[in-house]
């Protein structure tokens, strides 16, 4: 497409410059409407994007790919932080480590095949063909996390785990109509559950540890992994 390498760089950071503050708003919202909600929204996102970096790809405008990265990027991280708190929600009573170290695995091996795999389709198919894939996948989490959403009532039910603040408020609304002081009781406890940034300062040296080993990484590997290429 005769880019420079400013350009190329610049549809790079489209893409991990979002990396850098929608963990935190990602947690916010899964704490807030609750991880249901937050993960559709997520992967709307992440299926918008692709989308638009498919037609920019296919009609030779590097802005609008610019533009497709940015809003893939918006959707990744949020993605990710609500993965991660389903499976905590799910299994930390019982194989929470091995559920997590699963899921990791999962992701990187995917991530691997697709860096494998892109070369040999736009070989093969035609240089447009690694966008139809990526579009195409994003269009099928996306399904898959509509059925999510349909069936999370009763995944909850059957796996009997924690409701979720949002959840909590919305059985206190049902329940307000018949018995006000349980609806009362579930209001408080939903309040306990929902995260205040302010509360960050709280946490302890094994906490702010993590933080800092994280930005040594995030240093190290994000940058020179995409702009190796």
């Amino acid at each position: 497409m005769g880019t420079s390498n400013t350009e190329f760089s610049l549809l790079v950071s489209a893409f991990s410059l979002n990396s850098t503050w929608t963990p935190l708003v990602g947690g916010v919202l899964a704490s807030r409407l609750g991880t249901t909600l937050t993960s559709i929204l997520a992967t709307g996102l992440i299926f918008s994007g692709l989308s638009l970096l498919l037609v920019g790809d296919l009609v030779q405008d590097v802005r609008m790919m610019t533009g497709g990265m940015f809003v893939f990027g918006l959707g990744v991280s949020p993605l990710a932080v609500v993965q991660e708190t389903i499976i905590v929600r799910f299994f930390k009573s019982h194989g929470l480590g091995l559920s997590l170290a699963l899921g990791l695995v999962a992701g990187k091996a995917a991530s691997f095949i697709s860096a494998r795999a892109s070369y040999p389709l736009s070989e093969n198919f035609g240089p447009h063909a690694p966008f139809y894939a990526a579009a195409g996948l994003g269009a099928v989490s996306f399904l898959v996390n509509l059925v999510y959403v349909y069936a999370s009532a009763w995944l909850v039910s059957g796996a009997q785990t924690e409701l979720e603040a949002p959840e909590l408020q919305a059985a206190a609304r049902r329940i307000s109509i018949q018995d006000i002081t349980e609806a009362e009781a579930l209001e408080k406890v939903a309040k306990k559950k929902k995260v205040n940034l302010r509360d960050l300062i709280v946490l302890g040296d094994v906490f702010w540890a993590y933080i800092g080993v994280n930005v040594l990484c995030g240093a190290l590997w994000h940058p020179f992994t995409h702009l190796a290429a």
